[in-house]
């Protein structure tokens, strides 16, 4: 006779194997499961984009067509909240103020949420939670931190500055209460890493050192960790391509450390997404456009793998995830 098991209905607290087997490959909300989606979106391929791809957080494969953008542009921001992704901004091309949304669940074209109060392009991974955003600028009004609200259509007010103006970027990542902008160039490559709190309006203020500058990289994050992508060095205009990630601890004020290298370093704003237990660099450049998605395991330090390909290759992405580090 086979070995039976417990039935959850006569077992509290115990699940049933079926149950289970049924959560990780239908549902996909069993625990531990790394989150749902990742969207990415616009970019540069042979012309500025409005592409936007999907990908699931549970199994490598390939992105899918999601939808547009509701103006193609490259560079662009976004902060996202556990039902939605918010792009801000970007090269449309010149420096854009536009703001728009899709939802995680829905695949389809992206709609009007509102406008910066001030148009910016070579924009970033915004920080926040899943009520309030802050994004800043990596070009026009390089300092400036621009906030909204997930909940409500509209455009986006004044939240404070940066440390330093700084172009190129500094890419954003945080734990819900806490934000952190690092990198970026100023104008050469930047490595300061600024901090807010997220739910009080102000100016940011010092949080540490990168452990070498750079510029144009991505971001991901867990509850507790940052983890920065590669990017640029000081160089001219084209860029050496650094390999380099870092990492740090979002709660503790300090310098990030190595945490590995790429297996294929980027440059020139590839998407940083990430859930709470993965991170994935999406894009860029290596020194031509590519479509490779690298992931890494945020809290064990160690170098990126292969986990799939965008739709097309294309560098100036950007992106985000239902289940980012700001997430509960």
């Amino acid at each position: 006779m086979g070995k039976s098991y417990p039935d959850r209905t006569n077992a509290s607290g115990v699940w049933k194997i079926n149950e289970i087997s049924k959560n990780i490959v239908t549902d996909k909300t069993f625990p531990g499961a790394s989150g749902h989606v990742a969207i990415c979106g616009g970019g540069y391929i042979s012309d500025i984009s409005n592409i936007i791809d999907s990908f699931s957080l549970v199994s490598s494969g390939n992105a899918t067509d999601f939808g547009n953008l509701s103006v193609a542009r490259s560079s662009a921001g976004n902060s996202s909240s556990n039902i939605r992704i918010v792009f801000t901004g970007g090269e449309a091309p010149g420096a854009s103020n536009v703001m728009d949304f899709v939802s995680f669940a829905t695949a389809g074209n992206a709609a009007d949420f509102g406008d910066l109060g001030a148009a910016q392009g070579n924009t970033t991974r915004g920080v926040g939670n899943n009520t309030k955003a802050v994004t800043t600028s990596g070009n026009q009004d390089a300092d400036l931190l621009q906030t909204f609200t997930f909940a409500t259509t509209g455009n986006a007010s004044s939240f404070g500055n940066l440390s330093a103006a700084r172009n190129g970027a500094p890419q954003g990542s945080g734990n819900g209460v806490r934000g952190t902008y690092a990198g970026g160039m100023a104008p050469n490559q930047s490595n300061v890493i600024d901090f807010i709190e997220i739910t009080s309006n102000g100016n940011a203020v010092d949080f540490g050192d990168l452990s070498s500058a750079r510029g144009e990289s991505s971001a991901v994050d867990s509850k507790t960790r940052s983890v920065q992508f590669s990017g640029r060095s000081n160089a001219p205009s084209s860029g050496t391509i650094i390999n380099v990630i870092d990492s740090f601890e979002i709660s503790s004020q300090g310098n990030a450390v190595n945490f590995g290298d790429m297996a294929v370093p980027t440059r020139n704003l590839s998407a940083g997404l990430s859930s709470l237990i993965k991170g994935y660099c999406a894009g860029g450049q290596t020194p031509s456009n590519t479509n490779r998605i690298e992931e890494v395991t945020i809290n064990s330090a160690g170098n990126s793998t292969d986990f799939g390909d965008l739709s097309a290759a294309r560098q100036g992405i950007t992106g985000n995830t239902s289940r980012h580090g700001g997430l509960s």
